[in-house]
């Protein structure tokens, strides 16, 4: 069993822990890596809950890949997180159900992979505007999702997976 502690590393831009077996925690000392622009610790066993402050400090975040463990992201409805990030995967994750809110505040977002993440409800009007800005890549798919797809106009969007056995998303004609 690994905590992950992260003190006294202040200087680190890359955290690759990917596809390995590393289990245990992540600690909010991960708040601390201000300089830290990519996060991965995909495919292992690490387990608990990430809120807010595990990312309090992370300006420079880009890139964040949290899939494939077992982990819970829990933020409040009004956060907004101190990083502008252009990926997030999240897949195979739990996501509170306030997760989609503080996706307003990703600008630069370009990719976006939150399946297979047990997010559920209708999906907000406003989620569908991150597609006409700099989106390329959604895949919402093997989630709990409804509503109505709106028309994709002016979209860099490239690639959208939606799919899943309880998908009640459907097109707006």
């Amino acid at each position: 069993m690994v905590n992950l502690m992260l003190e006294n590393m202040d200087g680190l831009i890359q955290l690759s822990l990917g596809s390995n077996r590393f289990n245990g925690t992540v600690s909010e000392s991960l708040s601390g890596l201000s300089k830290l622009r990519l996060l991965d610790v995909t495919a292992n066993s690490f387990i608990g809950t990430l809120t807010e402050h595990h990312f309090a400090n992370l300006t420079n975040l880009l890139y964040m890949d949290l899939s494939c463990n077992s982990l819970q992201l829990n933020v409040t409805k009004d956060w907004v997180p101190s990083f502008h990030a252009d990926t997030i995967l999240m897949c195979s994750y739990t996501i509170s159900p306030d997760f989609l809110a503080w996706l307003k505040t990703q600008t630069l977002l370009a990719c976006l992979y939150p399946s297979n993440a047990r997010i559920f409800g209708n999906v907000p009007t406003w989620f569908w505007n991150l597609l006409s800005n700099s989106l390329a890549l959604l895949n919402l798919s093997h989630n709990n999702l409804t509503g109505i797809l709106p028309t994709f106009r002016n979209s860099v969007l490239e690639v959208i997976d939606l799919c899943g056995p309880h998908s009640l998303i459907r097109s707006h004609c």
